[in-house]
């Protein structure tokens, strides 16, 4: 739809059905209701299920290209995306780790890069190391853990349409079916169909207007906090709050269960500034 649209509606509609069309643009949405019954009490019968199918158009039209946020609100945004890019900025610099992967503990079809910092779905067997590796859940655990203090990282997820992101205890069950849930010792926050999840039990449905690009993951291991940031986005996409940690924590990344046909790699950051 085109910014021309208007023009159409106005030159093809009789006067008071232009009047209606006016009408609904300048009233508030509490007002639709009650223009588009004049709408269909003006419209000729023989035009009126074309007229209709118009006015859904131009309703969706008008949100779509020329809604605006009263101003207070969108001041009240930019505040809060300002205070987020304060959190980041602040994160990166003080408790950013050096997250390297650790291809002992990658599912078989895994592919980790020589350097440790990028996953990619393959169709390489490994052998089994130790029982360390996931063998169903398309996982693989970073190489250095900690169980005190502040912790953070960033993971770059764009063009990838399934993952995992988060923090996993270094005992978690890797073999067989896993449930990844904090009850389990993981605290993720998910991809999948198009959809964000934080996968908690039951799993709760992040409204987010675009999937996130890169993703920052923090812990504060004493408060017991996880929290998950839409870096590009500026906003926080979800907090596990009050856990209970015993036991050192590892840096966990999935592309999903048994199976991903994205060969795009999820790639760990470094780029902070």
């Amino acid at each position: 739809m085109n910014k021309f649209f208007f023009i159409r509606l106005l030159i093809y509609y009789s006067f008071k059905v232009r009047l209606c069309v006016l009408l609904l643009c300048m009233l508030g949405p509490g007002q639709h209701l009650f223009v588009y019954c004049i709408f269909i009490q003006l419209a000729d019968v023989h035009n009126l299920l074309f007229m209709a199918c118009s006015l859904l158009e131009l309703y969706i039209y008008i949100y779509s290209s020329f809604s605006e946020f009263p101003l207070e609100f969108d001041q009240r945004l930019q505040n809060q995306k300002m205070i987020i890019l304060q959190e980041i900025t602040h994160l990166r610099t003080h408790t950013a780790g050096d997250v390297i992967l650790d291809p002992d503990t990658a599912h078989p079809h895994l592919i980790v890069s020589r350097d440790g910092k990028q996953v990619s779905y393959g169709n390489t067997q490994l052998e089994g190391v130790n029982g360390k590796r996931f063998n169903d859940y398309l996982g693989v655990l970073g190489k250095d853990g900690f169980s005190s203090g502040c912790f953070y990282y960033e993971v770059q997820t764009k063009g990838q349409t399934e993952w995992d992101l988060g923090v996993a205890r270094a005992s978690v069950y890797r073999m067989g079916l896993t449930v990844v849930s904090p009850m389990i010792g993981y605290w993720t926050v998910s991809l999948r169909d198009g959809e964000c999840w934080a996968r908690k039990s039951p799993h709760v449905s992040l409204p987010l207007n675009v999937n996130p690009q890169r993703v920052g993951v923090f812990v504060d291991y004493e408060k017991g906090l996880v929290s998950f940031y839409d870096v590009e986005g500026m906003s926080l996409m979800y907090s596990y709050t009050n856990q209970s940690f015993d036991e050192k924590l590892y840096p966990f990344v999935s592309l999903g269960y048994l199976r991903n046909e994205n060969s795009t790699p999820l790639i760990i950051c470094d780029d902070y500034f």
